[in-house]
């Protein structure tokens, strides 16, 4: 079953100011794996096909019946200075792992708004040991909120592999809410997520 697009909407925080100065509309966009399977910014990967653009929502349902290892090798998906970014979904019908890890390095990142896991939803990760680093950019302007929302048993998982930065270079805020094993930071080095609520000044671009 596809989730109700107004609820997304409300769940992932979205707002009409928020769209209207991004100068994008929004889109659900299903991941079927129809093209090569692996790549975030090929068009045929999704339903509808296109590479998705700022204040898409990019659902996970199920229709894939294996473990996901996704990249991208293009601008694609990090989109330009002041654009806001992308919504990762994951479905209760999304029961399998999904793992998203860098193939380029900093050569291009993913540019994101949120992260939402329903109830029963497989797990998410962020990075991938012995693979390039995943450069991420939350959002495109400062002050900023966005949500990492986990309501799934299952957890979150950020590996090492992975640098947040922050779209504007501005402060943003990154809210977190999980239930029980929710999210793990697995890092070596000092990480530059701050606690819930509190704004972070990460470069960004």
């Amino acid at each position: 079953m596809k989730p109700n697009a107004r609820w997304i909407r409300w769940t992932l925080g979205f707002t009409l100011a928020l769209v209207a100065v991004s100068g994008h509309s929004q889109t659900m966009r299903y991941w079927t794996g129809a093209g090569d399977g692996v790549r975030l910014d090929l068009d045929a990967n999704w339903d509808p096909v296109g590479v998705p653009e700022p204040n898409d929502i990019l659902i996970w349902d199920g229709r894939t019946t294996s473990n996901l290892f996704l990249t991208f090798t293009t601008a694609g998906v990090q989109g330009a200075f002041g654009q806001s970014g992308r919504d990762i979904y994951l479905t209760s019908g999304q029961v399998r792992a999904v793992t998203i890890y860098g193939a380029v390095g900093l050569q291009f990142a993913f540019r994101i708004n949120n992260i939402t896991l329903e109830p029963g939803a497989g797990p998410l990760t962020l990075g991938l040991p012995g693979t390039n680093t995943l450069d991420v950019l939350w959002g495109g302007q400062g002050g900023q909120t966005h949500t990492l929302i986990n309501d799934s048993a299952n957890p979150v998982t950020i590996h090492p592999e992975v640098r947040i930065r922050y779209g504007g270079g501005g402060a943003h805020t990154l809210i977190f809410g999980a239930v029980a094993t929710g999210l793990s930071i697995i890092t070596t080095v000092p990480t530059i997520i701050r606690p819930p609520s509190l704004p972070s000044r990460a470069a960004g671009g």
